[in-house]
């Protein structure tokens, strides 16, 4: 059974209009789980199902009435979350992964492979639109409780998604109609920071096909260890020492002294919102200037004097959908 409908936050609204630009794009946030050990499987199913009755956003589907633009989120009563279990036979688990992320839906999927009767990996998968990345280390985390105690009772109240939209609007409503807070004006500043011209090599060039997949790439341990040790030397996070060499890296490839990146930050900093499950993570503006006398160590002090206030500036409501 469906309730009623309510409106999508704007980081709900953004994602959502990015992928009407390309229908052909799928938008999910996706976790593997190694599970070690003898495995109760009805107990694994029955904890899952516990934390999608816990948490409304994962029974959550749009809805589009037929005279608005922007769909709305609906809650679903009953909802059973996808549950297929298989074996690892001659795929690898990337196979796997590949699969249920071009698979479309509206909610959470879960597939179970076997890898032996004592190892099973659990990999979930979910839309953009519903979950992001910290959503997925407290459901895991969550998981773990209620697989253990078969009870989620212990965690307490939590806000949920649709209700944390609604904030949102009324906060956006009441700036509007009060003028810009010391907050919204932070913000504002921030976003007209941002600088124009800034081609990388071989921007313009037009390709015939988009065929070029993703980049990635980990760290090994030597080089891990070298980047916390840098971390340590300046008493910063490992995330600002990457964000720093990142920026680094665009200034000597655009030659421009003001380089402009979007960092991630999970939008939890409100105790209220410490265990909420949804699209709650936004990329915020982070601007440092440098140049060619600009030794690294004053690059990363003062992109820590950039990023921490950024953090704690409360910015629920500062941008609507249009400016995310």
């Amino acid at each position: 059974m469906l309730n009623a409908g309510s409106p999508l936050s704007s980081q709900q609204e953004r994602l959502w209009r990015l992928m009407q630009l390309d229908d052909a794009q799928h938008y999910c946030t996706q976790s593997a789980i190694l599970l070690e050990g003898a495995l109760d499987k009805d107990r694994l199913r029955r904890s899952v199902e516990s934390i999608v009755g816990r948490h409304e956003i994962l029974r959550t589907v749009l809805v589009h009435p037929g005279e608005l633009v922007v769909p709305l989120q609906v809650v679903t009563d009953n909802f059973t979350p996808a549950w297929r279990e298989t074996n690892i036979a001659r795929k690898s688990i990337d196979d796997f992964l590949k699969e249920e992320w071009n698979e479309t839906g509206d909610a959470l999927r879960i597939c179970l492979v076997e890898l032996d009767p004592n190892k099973h990996v659990l990999i979930a998968t979910l839309p953009a639109l519903c979950a992001d990345q910290r959503s997925l280390s407290i459901i895991h985390d969550e998981l773990i409780d209620c697989y253990a105690s078969s009870s989620l009772d212990q965690k307490g109240e939590i806000l949920q998604y649709a209700d944390y939209a609604a904030w949102q609007h009324e906060l956006l409503a009441e700036d509007d109609q009060e003028g810009n807070s010391s907050n919204t004006a932070y913000w504002r500043e921030r976003l007209q920071e941002s600088i124009s011209g800034a081609n990388l090599p071989f921007e313009n060039r037009a390709l015939e096909v988009r065929t070029e997949p993703p980049i990635s790439f980990s760290f090994d341990s030597a080089e891990t260890k070298l980047i916390d040790d840098v971390a340590r030397r300046y008493e910063v996070s490992r995330s600002v020492v990457l964000l720093a060499y990142w920026q680094t890296l665009l200034w000597r490839l655009t030659g421009k002294s003001e380089v402009v990146v979007g960092g991630e930050f999970d939008g939890r900093n409100f105790s209220e919102l410490e265990g909420a499950v949804g699209l709650l993570a936004r990329f915020l503006p982070i601007r440092v200037d440098r140049n060619d006398r600009t030794r690294f160590s004053e690059h990363v002090t003062r992109l820590q004097q950039v990023v921490a206030p950024a953090w704690r500036q409360p910015w629920i409501a500062v941008f609507s959908a249009q400016e995310c």
